[in-house]
């Protein structure tokens, strides 16, 4: 199992002063409930904020994800978000970290992608589904900074919904 490093999965400190942008975070409110929200615009045009501006006020429980270039593995982001997530239920995540150290024994990961990502995937939201009654927002914060694409199965689990 990796070493989790835990400021990766704890939001970054709120600025105590910042520009207010209550029409993008009452967008972000309209949309929430759609399964997933892609906040996108380049860097430094305030994403992260907008985020947890949205977060402070909406009394939704959360888990955050910092997510980095060294994440660009399936078993290591997974682990992360298990992780990430674990910070709201600490029960959360065993038959998911179970399978994985399971399938790292057994399968070689290049040959074996595809039944990995989907049942890795599949036990995880299986878990969220089981773990919480109430609505539970995940961040992934930087999600951009990774290039493998091979794993987004998650992602495509989740729904999707664009706000510009």
């Amino acid at each position: 199992m990796e070493k989790i490093l835990q400021a990766r999965i704890l939001p970054y400190k709120f600025p105590e002063k910042i520009v207010t942008r209550d029409n993008l975070v009452s967008k972000i409110s309209d949309n929430i409930n759609k399964g997933l929200v892609l906040i996108c615009a380049p860097a430094g045009y305030g994403k992260t904020i907008v985020t947890q501006e949205f977060l402070r006020t909406s009394g939704r429980q959360y888990s955050w994800l910092n997510v980095h270039p060294d994440m660009d593995s399936f078993y290591v982001f997974i682990s992360y978000l298990v992780h990430s997530v674990k910070k709201i239920n600490k029960n959360f995540g065993t038959s998911t970290h179970l399978l994985i150290e399971d399938y790292r024994d057994k399968y070689e990961f290049a040959s074996n992608s595809a039944k990995i990502i989907n049942d890795v995937t599949s036990t995880f939201v299986n878990e969220l589904y089981l773990g919480f009654e109430e609505e539970t927002i995940i961040v992934l914060d930087g999600l951009g900074n990774l290039d493998n694409s091979d794993w987004t199965k998650l992602i495509k689990y989740l729904g999707g919904q664009n706000i510009s």
